[in-house]
């Protein structure tokens, strides 16, 4: 059993076969939005019933909903009776309401024992759909201030309709942004194999990609000074 959830998955059932040209990958990109905010909202020492990893496999199959752990600290629950043809008309706003939905009722269900836990979860969905399905945090491992305290580098992780993605910002030291650039989009390994480490080298801030190389570089001082917002 594992102690703490740490992972979630919101994906079609493997077998599941799609009409009008869509794939598989086409409905899985459109659950990342709330499946991605979940996963950032998690407390970090939750316990799920031994569940470390949830699987959540939507298919137009099965009459009913079902639920069962598959390995030691895995579980998949499986919804069925779903429309795939009517879900793709949808708007993404509205494709983020019926995934939302799928999530509580599978918390529901897989929590019906125990009210208080699910409650806990089911505000974190709240919390979603109260955010318009939008959500920014800042990696705190990777913001850092230079040797002078007057500089701040910070990476943003922002999730919404346009996936996932990274921002480098510069701030001075009264916390005002005054550089903001878009760096990398997550699909697969992105953040983990790009968004490793990061470290002032005098005047400069720079990004390390896991395997030691540079990944990203901008001169704090002369951004700062050029910006007519700092």
């Amino acid at each position: 059993m594992a102690k703490y959830l740490t992972d979630i998955s919101i994906e079609s059932e493997f077998s599941q076969e799609f009409s009008k040209g869509f794939t598989k990958l086409d409905f899985n990109k459109t659950t990342k939005v709330v499946q991605d905010i979940f996963w950032y909202l998690i407390p970090n020492k939750f316990e799920f019933d031994g569940i470390g990893k949830l699987n959540i496999r939507i298919t137009s199959g099965i009459p009913e909903n079902k639920y069962k752990e598959t390995a030691v600290g895995f579980a998949q629950y499986t919804f069925g009776q779903f429309k795939f043809s009517e879900y793709f008309e949808l708007t993404q706003t509205e494709k983020n309401r019926v995934i939302l939905k799928i999530l509580q009722k599978a918390i529901s269900d897989i929590l019906k024992h125990n009210q208080e836990k699910a409650n806990s979860l089911l505000e974190i969905t709240k919390r979603i759909s109260d955010g318009g399905f939008k959500y920014e945090t800042e990696d705190k491992k990777l913001c850092k201030w230079n040797r002078k305290r007057n500089l701040r580098g910070l990476i943003t992780y922002r999730i919404d309709q346009n996936g996932e993605n990274a921002w480098l910002k510069l701030s001075n030291k009264n916390g005002d942004i005054f550089y903001e650039k878009h760096i990398l989009k997550n699909r697969v390994y992105d953040f983990h194999n790009s968004l490793y480490k990061s470290k002032w080298n005098e005047n400069k801030f720079q990004i390390i990609k896991r395997d030691g190389t540079l990944f990203k570089e901008i001169d704090g001082e002369k951004t700062a000074y050029n910006n007519v917002y700092n």
